[in-house]
């Protein structure tokens, strides 16, 4: 069961990480302001001073931000309204982000219908919206989502209709074991938000450059400071820490198992073999040979070993059903782990037994059969 479990761990680790999160994480610097004792009237002006401040820096290659941090942060939902479309429950629901100009590129996440947010979306300036893959997919799935319009459905505040510019590819902002989820994404300038995630594409991601962020991000306004800075990188790597953690633990005592198993499966090959030294005796004078006597102590050892890999997948189908939520990408009773775990089981049946088995057809017939 130890062995089944430790495969399925493996298996949905390498799911896991093999997952597209949407965006580029290498040469990806993030920090996060906060924008509270900026008056929300002025909330965009400051942002577009951080963002020329921070891209004019050496060694910046692009420069965005928006109200979320890509496979960490759940994002903000909101309901909207499609021109001309009655939409379902299930339908008119999604993520809802506030970007600047830069984001998606600093993501290098691709715009795959129109464009993205650029330096057009002002404040009192059309009302314009970007969706991503899922989202489009949903609503349009005739393609032809740029052009068409949407509302936010938000009872603080009635929203302008918002005419869709762009799609863009899906971005995982809840980890990534989970869905991607539809997302929206308006102009910045149009809806401020108290905080921001900074994304800076640089690649020279060390502390001077950290340093530099933040004296720049300082005097782009006097309230605001460069906190929580971090490579994607290393975001990344900590998302997956815990099932990291968990493969590790449970091949631990994968291997410890198997040791134990060997060690056990020898002694009582052993234990046999030296029991059964006349028989062996008698076979060899009677005409067995050396590979006859290894392949009847090596079946035996194989024959408790198959008997506890039956037992133990039969076992295993019904209690690896409480590592569902464990398990990324793939089914509890994964084919591949089952396998897996019982041919290796067996190999080391084999091994274990070889040298006892070994050991037996070096008996000399006369030695055997003097023995009491």
């Amino acid at each position: 069961m130890v062995l089944v479990g430790a495969g399925l761990l493996v298996r949905s680790f390498l799911s896991l990480t093999a997952r597209d999160a949407g965006f580029a994480p290498g040469d990806l610097l993030s920090f996060n302001v906060q924008l509270i004792k900026v008056p929300e009237t002025s909330r965009a002006q400051a942002a577009a001073v951080l963002m020329e401040r921070l891209g004019a820096l050496p060694g910046v290659e692009t420069v965005g931000a928006a109200t979320g941090l890509p496979v960490v942060t759940p994002q903000r939902g909101t309901r909207f309204a499609v021109e001309g479309r009655t939409l379902t429950a299930e339908q008119d629901g999604a993520y809802f982000i506030a970007a600047t100009p830069g984001y998606f590129e600093a993501l290098r996440t691709p715009v795959l219908q129109g464009r993205a947010i650029d330096s057009r979306d002002v404040a009192g300036g059309a009302p314009v919206v970007v969706v991503n893959r899922l989202l489009a997919s949903q609503l349009f799935p005739d393609g032809d989502a740029v052009g068409r319009r949407l509302r936010l459905v938000n009872p603080e505040q009635s929203d302008a209709w918002r005419t869709i510019v762009g799609v863009v590819g899906d971005v995982r902002y809840r980890g990534l074991e989970e869905d991607t989820q539809p997302t929206l994404y308006t102009p910045f300038a149009q809806t401020p938000f108290m905080w921001l995630y900074v994304m800076v594409r640089t690649p020279v991601v060390s502390e001077s450059m950290v340093r530099s962020l933040r004296e720049a991000t300082a005097s782009a306004h006097p309230s605001l400071t460069a906190a929580d800075a971090r490579a994607m990188r290393d975001v990344l790597a900590e998302t997956v820490a815990q099932p990291r953690f968990n493969m590790l633990l449970v091949s631990s005592f994968a291997v410890l198992a198997l040791l134990l198993s060997a060690i056990g499966i020898y002694g009582v090959v052993a234990y046999s073999v030296a029991r059964r030294t006349q028989e062996i005796g008698i076979r060899m004078a009677l005409g067995a040979g050396r590979a006859d006597v290894l392949r009847m102590v090596l079946a035996e050892g194989v024959a408790m070993a198959a008997a506890g890999v039956m037992l133990g997948l039969a076992a295993c189908a019904v209690m690896t059903r409480l590592m569902s939520g464990l398990l990324v990408g793939i089914a509890p009773r994964d084919p591949v782990a089952f396998t897996a775990g019982a041919v290796l089981l067996l190999a080391v049946a084999v091994l274990a037994s070889f040298v006892p088995a070994h050991r037996a057809t070096r008996v000399e017939p006369v030695t055997a059969l003097r023995a009491e």
